[in-house]
């Protein structure tokens, strides 16, 4: 691991094959990241996803992240904001989550498969909860 090719960040240089079948590769970073934003959390995630709200959404509006005894929903926009009113059971850790259909998200969580569908009667948001399974 070094920076060879004064790239200002580090290549991995391997050798790989043998005999006339062997060469040298080069690991280089495909992307720089840039920080968008910088969030606190309360301990140390065990999975993180990044979900769209619905799906003709241009990009990711939320991001889940799970812990040993919780579960946190961000949103993203202009800031990065914890949601409280999202449908996600919050108390039990999330072992998958997913966008299905054009605007429904599944949780899987430690204790249920729910589903959560989002609509607005009457200028209020409306979350239903379906609950597929409890173990």
């Amino acid at each position: 691991i070094d920076d060879l090719a004064n790239e200002d960040s580090p290549q991995i240089y391997t050798l790989v094959g043998r005999g006339a079948l062997s060469a040298v590769k080069v690991l280089r970073n495909g992307l720089e990241v840039t920080e968008m934003a910088v969030s606190e959390l309360p301990g140390n995630p065990n999975a993180v996803w990044t979900v769209k709200r619905n799906i003709d959404d241009k990009f990711d509006s939320h991001i889940v992240v799970s812990f040993v005894n919780a579960t946190l929903v961000l949103s993203i926009g202009e800031t990065v904001e914890e949601v409280t009113d999202s449908g996600f059971l919050g108390t039990t850790p999330t072992l998958g989550c997913a966008l299905i259909g054009d605007d429904a998200l599944l949780q899987v969580s430690s204790v249920s498969f729910a589903v959560f569908l989002r609509f607005f009667f009457q200028g209020k948001m409306i979350i239903w909860q379906i609950k597929l399974k409890k173990f």
